[in-house]
């Protein structure tokens, strides 16, 4: 199976970075609500931040930020009728983490 890049994004502001993933997670979740195919369908997403993985599959959190991504989540899986299975993966594993180090991302 080969791997494709869809999304980098560069971000002009700070947040902690359990947000940003999370943020990252809720836009491949827009991008796939959009086709057609995944209609009815579990979408797997692999993440290696352990605090943004576990509010996911709990579709819970204390930090209120996260909850904000949570709660849109679960307006596009019912939009979109599908369900997101996020499943943690280690750093060393991930296959998409090679946007993040080895280009850089224009702003």
């Amino acid at each position: 199976m080969s791997w494709h890049d869809v999304l980098a994004r560069a971000h002009s502001y700070f947040e902690f970075i359990n947000v940003y993933e999370s943020r990252a997670l809720l836009r491949s979740l827009e991008v796939t609500c959009k086709m057609h195919w995944t209609r009815h369908a579990r979408v797997l997403a692999l993440e290696d931040n352990s605090a943004v993985s576990g509010s996911w599959s709990k579709g819970r959190s204390r930090a209120y930020s996260l909850n904000q991504t949570l709660r849109k989540r679960a307006a596009l899986e019912c939009a979109g009728a599908l369900e997101a299975a996020v499943v943690w993966c280690s750093t060393g594993r991930m296959p998409m983490d090679r946007l993040s180090r080895e280009r850089i991302v224009r702003r």
